[in-house]
């Protein structure tokens, strides 16, 4: 899925802007789940590797739902409350966590 995102996103980019990056023009989907996203993705150099365009969203996408729950009512009472929010990224391949800062 994260894949068709990506080479969607960029097609649609491509057309809307013909140098080397990615505009971040609205782009609008039918599903509300993709549209949640969307304003998360980072702009991709086009000529980036699709593993590095791949690693990037993913690491856009753990803070933007971080940025999403934070402006919660009750990620705003957390924060009150003293409480932290920390977003990581497990690499499936290594087994490794990696914390964002």
């Amino acid at each position: 899925m994260a894949n068709f995102l990506l080479s969607k996103r960029i097609d649609l980019d491509r057309r809307t802007k013909s140098e080397g990056y990615v505009s971040k023009s609205p782009i609008s989907c039918k599903l509300p789940l993709v549209n949640n996203i969307l304003p998360g993705l980072p702009e991709f150099d086009a000529q980036s590797s699709q593993e590095e365009r791949l690693a990037s969203a993913i690491e856009a996408n753990v803070r933007w739902s971080m940025h999403q729950l934070l402006e919660t009512p009750e990620g705003q009472n957390g924060l009150k409350m003293g409480v932290k929010l920390v977003g990581a990224v497990y690499d499936i391949t290594t087994g490794q966590v990696r914390f964002l800062a």
